[in-house]
């Protein structure tokens, strides 16, 4: 039977960049995070670091309580591969799955202070998936659209903070620097994936994990070359 005073078993997952981290924790509170590299369709490097952790924690695999997935947006194939592990362990252990979306996870990763928050993701030219996030003290109100460089121009300046990474549209640093709000590289991390899954666990959060997917700004590029090429 389980200590009820004792944490559950999670593991989270955090593939939505190329170089994804896996973290899990037991019921005595240790955790492990480790890095993966999610750019190969052909070569498995999650399963064995999910074993590698569970090794080092003393965690029988079939005893994880909780799967916390970053859901994107992010790349199409990390996202898809944490999805569908996240749906496999659930279906045969009974764990819970709680989707958390990326830009959370970057704003958690930075451990930045109480604030308003701009996180870019999914940039394609100037058109990008913007979320708004505003830390409170004890929960994360997030607000999310399709925007562009237009329309962030008209609002930056209410932000403390903006996140984005390499793929950032190139008029973004010029942008953040007149306006005088800094400039963050998002960093998404599986470490604090694990804190706000077990935070929203705790709180009674719960998911069906069929009904769990991955959040795309627009269709993923892999998917409308495919639909090209059967048109041709």
């Amino acid at each position: 039977m389980v200590n009820p005073n004792k944490q559950p078993i999670i593991l989270s997952l955090e593939l939505s960049q190329r170089d994804g981290t896996v973290s899990m924790s037991n019921r005595d509170g240790a955790e492990s995070t480790k890095t993966v590299h999610t750019g190969s369709r052909g070569v498995d490097t999650v399963f064995p670091t999910i074993s590698k952790i569970a090794e080092e924690l003393s965690i029988n695999p079939r005893s994880i309580e909780l799967v916390a997935v970053s859901i994107g947006p992010g790349g199409f194939t990390g996202l898809r591969t944490s999805i569908a592990i996240a749906k496999m362990i659930s279906f045969s252990t009974g764990a819970a799955v709680i989707p958390i979306e990326t830009a959370l996870v970057t704003v958690a990763s930075s451990k930045t202070d109480k604030g308003f928050y701009y996180v870019l993701s999914g940039v394609k030219h100037d058109a990008f998936w913007l979320s708004k996030i505003r830390l409170q003290t004890k929960e994360q109100c997030c607000y999310a659209s399709i925007s562009c460089v237009a329309e962030l121009e008209k609002s930056i300046n209410e932000a403390d903070g903006v996140f984005a990474d390499s793929f950032a549209p190139e008029a973004l640093p010029t942008l953040c620097l007149n306006n005088d709000v800094p400039l963050f590289n998002s960093e998404p991390n599986a470490q604090a994936l694990l804190r706000l899954g077990g935070e929203l666990y705790n709180s009674g959060v719960s998911v069906d994990p069929l009904k769990v997917s991955p959040l795309y700004p627009r269709e993923p590029e892999a998917v409308r070359m495919w639909k090209e090429l059967h048109k041709k």
